[in-house]
């Protein structure tokens, strides 16, 4: 329901997808076959709306760029 004159939110964009137990985030905009995202359970996702949000789970918390889908945040 809108109300005249109120300011709706924009809908936010999930563009990063983490799983917690291999702490590994994928692009879901270049995900390709051999990233499995179908395959995580959906209680292992975090998501990630902006590339800063991911950014700052690969500085701070341990996780890895896919190297499909996020190869320039890869580390072996």
């Amino acid at each position: 329901m809108s109300v005249i004159g109120e300011e709706e939110e924009p809908v936010r964009k999930v563009e990063y997808v983490g799983n917690v137990k291999t702490k590994e985030i994928h692009h879901l905009m270049n995900s390709l076959y051999a990233c499995q995202i179908w395959q995580m359970k959906e209680d292992d996702k975090v998501l990630f709306y902006t590339l800063e949000e991911a950014k700052k789970a690969l500085e701070e918390d341990g996780y890895n760029g896919c190297r499909h889908c996020l190869s320039e945040y890869h580390k072996d």
